[in-house]
Order: C-alpha cells, then structure tokens, then sequence
C-alpha cells in the first residue's frame, strides 16, 4: 500500500510516517527524486517531480510518502502564487493504485496557532485548503487524524493493510 501523508507544517506529519515505518516497515519518501530541471520554472519542477514520483510508484509496493500532491496545491497556491490544475491529474493516477490518503490536522485551534507561529505566519489558509483538496480527493482510502489520534489510527492502517 502507498501511503499519503499531507498536512500543514508543524503538526505531526514526520511524526506519524516515522511510527508508521515502524509499526509496519515500510520505508518513507520524502522528495528525493532528481530529475534535470534546467531551464524550467519552479512550477513546472513541481509537477515533473510529481510526475515522475508517480512514475516510480507504479513499481513499489509499500511505502510512505511524506507530502506529496495535496503539499503542492496548497503551497503553490499559497506561498507561490500559481493554480494547480494538475493536482486532479496526478489524484486521478493515484486513484487508480492502492494509496491511502492521510490528513494529519491540528488537535486544536491553539495547536494551529503555535503552528503558524513557528512557521513564521498564519497557517489557516494553507489548512483550510488542505480540507477541501483532502475532501475532494477521488483516492479510494482516506483518513483524517490528529497527534492525540495516531496509535488508534495507525492500529486502524494496519488494519486495512492485513484486510
């Protein structure tokens, strides 16, 4: 199983992979494909990256993956200003593989606020995006948890994988 997990920054997404790993042993990707970008612009790098993790995937079992196309449509909206149009592509090729999508949100609004204090600015919109594309996702298996949630989840997951 190919497992997904997106959120904001500061609330437990690396957290979570790291026990998954553990608990199932799986391995976990964290954006480490290399591709020649030369020449092209910081969106199109994005989406060739994505692409081509896509591309990999199609011959990997089991894996994390931490962030990944949900990351992109909000930071790219966000923080670099573009549209994603492409997100829905790259939810459709996900669709069709064995993937869980997993939300990691804030437990609180305090815990959303100290989030967006150590990023260095408000984080409520990047979250509120996350819901919607998370919603609005067309992968089969999807999750939402917090960091108070993740033992029960995790024994959830292992459920799914065993069948």
């Amino acid at each position: 199983m190919i497992i997904i997990v997106e959120g904001i920054d500061r609330v437990g997404k690396t957290t979570l992979c790291n026990l998954l790993s553990e608990r199932l042993g799986y391995p976990i990707f964290k954006d480490s494909v290399f591709t020649n970008y030369t020449g092209m612009t910081a969106r199109t790098i994005y989406f060739e990256k994505l692409f081509s993790s896509i591309n990999m995937l199609k011959c990997i079992d089991n894996i994390i993956i931490d962030r990944f196309h949900l990351t992109e449509f909000v930071y790219g909206r966000c923080n670099r200003g573009y549209d994603n149009y492409d997100i829905e592509k790259i939810d459709k090729m996900l669709k069709l593989m064995n993937c869980l999508l997993v939300l990691v949100e804030p437990e609180s609004d305090d815990r959303l606020n100290i989030s967006s204090e150590q990023h260095g600015s408000s984080l409520s919109e990047h979250y509120n995006l996350f819901k919607i594309a998370f919603e609005s996702s067309s992968i089969k298996f999807k999750l939402n948890t917090d960091f108070n949630s993740f033992d029960e989840h995790i024994s959830q997951i292992k459920e799914l994988i065993d069948g």
